[in-house]
């Protein structure tokens, strides 16, 4: 890896962990989107109060992109879901390339907090700061056809990166140490992977990456 990949992969990494510290500090869903809706970085403390799950969650982020960047919505960048959840979206000086992340906060019923949170992350998402994320941010080494067969049961790619660290037999904290994100957040991961995948522990998401070749039988005992 060049010096520059690594100081891009560093800043990511610090970006990540400001961006779970503050989610946790303000009790609101953040993440950081491209223009295609695809994800910046790793949504920080996921929301329990959708029924739909996090996938929808990510469908609802982003419409409120476009939402923002078009200049719609019910305020400038407040945009409603269909479980009558608000987030709030617009565009930050966080660059990608030549392009502007956008923000998604807040899949939240408590529409006076969004409002009275939102001058505080305008000042910090005003900040400019170029981010260089990965071109490829596939999970590494998952065949397609595996990835169709995942994405099919609404897994995320964030959600498909924590399964193959289950099925290595990492830990809650080894998994949040490798994709610099909180524990708490892998958690939430793990928790959407077992509604979505069927299983009742982690041991039967270790069994699943196993079955689905991401993992090794080894480390089922881990």
């Amino acid at each position: 890896m060049g010096g520059r990949d690594v100081r891009g992969a560093v800043l990511m990494a610090d970006v990540q962990r400001a961006q779970d510290l503050l989610a946790e500090a303000l009790n609101l869903s953040l993440t950081l989107v491209d223009l295609e809706g695809q994800e910046v970085t790793i949504p920080s403390r996921l929301p329990t109060t959708c029924s739909r799950g996090s996938a929808a969650c990510e469908e609802c982020g982003r419409h409120a992109a476009e939402a923002a960047l078009a200049g719609q919505g019910e305020d400038t960048g407040l945009v409603r879901c269909p479980r009558n959840l608000l987030l709030l979206a617009y565009p930050t000086n966080f660059r990608l390339g030549d392009r502007c992340a956008v923000l998604v906060a807040g899949r939240t019923a408590d529409e006076a907090a969004l409002r009275r949170l939102r001058p505080l992350l305008e000042v910090l998402y005003s900040l400019p700061l170029n981010l260089e994320p990965s071109a490829d941010r596939s999970p590494d080494g998952v065949p397609a056809e595996v990835l169709r067969v995942l994405a099919s049961r609404g897994l995320t790619r964030q959600e498909i990166q924590v399964l193959c660290l289950i099925g290595q037999g990492l830990t809650n904290k080894d998994i949040a140490s490798r994709l610099f994100i909180s524990e708490n957040t892998v958690k939430t991961h793990v928790a959407h992977l077992l509604r979505k995948v069927g299983v009742p522990n982690r041991t039967g998401l270790a069994i699943f990456a196993l079955d689905q070749g991401l993992g090794a039988r080894e480390n089922l005992d881990s």
